[in-house]
């Protein structure tokens, strides 16, 4: 129910937020302001288009997944 939702949302989004920050803590504020990086295939990435990059390429496997499952569905 969106009752329910609403409820946790903020705290939702605070887990979120807080577990975004996890994987790069490590990392040298230096290593951030390095303006490329090679990715394995061979195209360079700045830091945002990399995590743009995983993001969205998650993202584009669900739609193709979905658009795999909908062709099979009987009508």
């Amino acid at each position: 129910p969106p009752e329910v939702i609403e409820g946790e949302a903020g705290g939702y989004l605070a887990h979120l937020i807080e577990r975004w920050e996890l994987p790069l803590a490590e990392v040298e504020e230096e290593r951030f302001a390095r303006p490329e990086y090679p990715s394995n295939w061979g195209t360079r990435y700045c830091v945002e288009a990399m995590l743009e990059h995983a993001v969205m390429h998650a993202i584009l496997h669900r739609v193709q997944l979905e658009e795999l499952l909908a062709e099979q569905r009987p009508d």
